[in-house]
């Protein structure tokens, strides 16, 4: 399973670049995205880094 289904839809182009930025100096990023849960949707943050 993909996990940008469980990212809404508004959202997920945004994650996407969060995703393609860790292939770029400082590979680092912060995102906020809505994520369904079994309790609706909610918003997470995240943090990446390329190792």
């Amino acid at each position: 399973m993909n996990i940008m289904t469980f990212i809404h839809e508004e959202d997920r182009e945004a994650a996407a670049a969060g995703m393609r930025s860790l292939l770029k100096a400082p590979y680092t990023h912060y995102g906020e995205v809505r994520a369904r849960t079994k309790d609706g949707w909610r918003w997470q943050g995240w943090r990446g880094s390329a190792i």
